[in-house]
């Protein structure tokens, strides 16, 4: 009986992925009942938290950030200086649908997360920018307001509604390395940049003495606007070599008459050619690839601690909701008691139904997980032995392993003492008939005694 439960209870905690689906589609799963921003409080606007936050509605969502975006488009573009050019009615519109959704949407999490609404920090970009939108929308309206371009750049504050859909990039584990890699490199082009306007600069100084005598000479008396002046300031050589170096523009047509004037110049050229263009570029290429791999190491790192955190905090929420059901405070709870937690404590209920454990399983759980047999759980041991059932795969085909190999044990004991009864009793059964033929020899031969005695007296 104690095997037929492990295996069901094994097949129940270890459902398969599509199970394991459904229940966290129905329930929301452990994370989301542990999480501290859901409204766990109210069991109806859980369930309606846990549908905003589902796929479907993310993908929803994510759609009508991009068109909104789009509208941003075609209204800036409209409305661009010099462009004579109205914007559509149906943008107009559309902006005021798209806001009127939005709204409504920051009015359902209000009703729902309540006073959690402010733990979310995309709630709060949310709202601010919802807020900011319905106040511009209100000064045009009302206060007769022209969209000057000052205002209408404060209008574009609403693409930071784009952040909202960033969310679905954490759906892949690809697309999250991409923009954890690329946050990662930014200080390392933050400081690249700053060494190749070093070296431009230090390049251009000698241009200026070395390079513009010899360029103005050439180009003077010719048709170019900026060719004779392309060296005769720092900040004009700086950019003639950001131009023809970095971004290979113009190279033949500035650089190749100066070194044919001058072959001379070819060491300047190849100078600013080998440090800026194959030294500091390639330099900082090889430290942005090294610090996108350092972030993805350390990605793994701080998930692995996140995940250690979130498993504490939700053992700890368990721990709570265990204590609770030990009444006589004895630290231990028996059957009864948990039972009753389940029928009467909405939230060990509902707890217990995310990991897929249903009240006809909860007897079944307690069998196994009640490891010493003694007939009640402490909180501890349940907390712990439910956990590692529930996440740790690995553990918990170790765990039916030594569970199996320990009652197979048992069994080939039992069977070996069986065999070894069976044996004694076989080879007890002939001397038991000898022994029986013996004492009726024995008990005839008395007799037969005892009559030649009476016969010798008589």
């Amino acid at each position: 009986m104690r095997g037929i439960m492990r295996g069901r209870i094994s097949a129940l905690l270890g459902m398969s992925p599509a199970m394991k689906t459904q229940q966290s589609a129905k329930w929301g799963g452990i994370p989301d009942m542990l999480d501290p921003r859901m409204p766990t409080d109210s069991p109806i606007r859980f369930k309606l938290a846990v549908l905003s936050k589902s796929l479907t509605a993310e993908i929803i969502l994510g759609l009508m950030i991009a068109f909104n975006v789009g509208l941003i488009i075609i209204e800036v573009d409209s409305g661009a200086v010099g462009v004579e050019r109205e914007i559509p009615a149906w943008v107009e519109a559309a902006n005021l649908i798209m806001l009127g959704t939005f709204s409504l949407e920051l009015l359902f999490k209000c009703a729902v997360y309540q006073s959690k609404i402010f733990l979310d920090a995309f709630h709060l970009i949310d709202a601010f920018v919802v807020l900011l939108d319905l106040s511009i929308y209100a000064v045009e309206e009302f206060a007769g307001m022209e969209a000057t371009s000052a205002f209408s750049a404060v209008r574009l504050l609403r693409i930071i509604r784009i952040l909202r859909a960033v969310r679905l990039l954490r759906k892949s584990r690809e697309l999250s390395m991409l923009m954890l890699s690329f946050l990662a490199s930014l200080s390392a082009v933050f400081w690249g940049v700053i060494m190749v306007i070093v070296m431009v600069t230090l390049w251009a100084i000698l241009a200026v003495q070395l390079i513009h005598p010899i360029n103005y000479r050439i180009w003077v008396d010719r048709d170019c606007e900026r060719c004779p002046h392309a060296f005769e300031s720092v900040w004009q050589s700086a950019l003639t070599l950001l131009q023809t170096v970095i971004a290979g523009d113009s190279w033949g047509h500035l650089a190749l008459p100066i070194l044919e004037a001058e072959p001379i110049t070819l060491i300047y050229f190849a100078g600013v050619i080998v440090s800026v263009d194959l030294a500091m570029l390639n330099l900082i290429l090889a430290v942005i690839v090294d610090s996108a791999q350092d972030a993805r190491s350390v990605s793994d790192h701080e998930r692995a601690v996140q995940m250690e955190k979130d498993f504490n905090q939700a053992t700890q929420q368990l721990y709570r909701l265990c204590r609770r059901l030990d009444l006589d405070n004895s630290g231990k709870i028996d059957p009864s008691e948990f039972v009753r937690g389940f029928e009467q404590d909405q939230d060990f209920a509902d707890c217990l139904k995310g990991m897929g454990i249903g009240g006809r399983d909860l007897e079944w759980v307690l069998s196994i997980l009640d490891k010493d047999d003694s007939g009640d759980i402490s909180p501890d041991e349940f907390v712990d032995q439910l956990y590692k059932l529930r996440t740790h795969e690995t553990h918990q085909i170790l765990s039916t392993l030594t569970d199996v190999r320990k009652l197979l044990r048992e069994l080939a004991v039992t069977q070996a003492g069986v065999i070894m009864h069976n044996t004694e009793m076989s080879n007890w059964q002939p001397n038991l008939a000898d022994d029986e033929a013996k004492l009726r020899a024995f008990s005839s031969r008395d007799t037969a005694s005892e009559v030649s005695c009476v016969d010798c007296i008589t």
